[in-house]
């Protein structure tokens, strides 16, 4: 949807969650310039099936974090 969005003009934010690791769609969306930007919070390198109690209750915070950021992203009326 980001990239059909990208296609008609709009700015788009890409929220990503828990995915720290360098990913492909990292590298293209790096590519495309300021109109297409991608947040992501967590450095992390689990998938959350591997992850301890204590990590998944230490993620919270961060995931909190996160939405917040996203919650007013979309109230900025910045992004398309």
């Amino acid at each position: 949807m980001g990239i059909r969005a990208y296609g008609q003009g709009l700015k788009v934010l890409m929220v990503q969650f828990l995915k720290g690791w360098a990913t492909g769609e990292m590298k293209v969306i790096a590519s495309l310039g300021p109109c297409f930007q991608l947040f992501g919070k967590k450095e992390n390198d689990k998938f959350t099936w591997g992850m301890t109690d204590e990590e998944m209750g230490g993620i919270k915070g961060e995931m909190r974090i996160g939405l917040n950021y996203t919650i007013e992203a979309v109230m900025s009326g910045e992004w398309g």
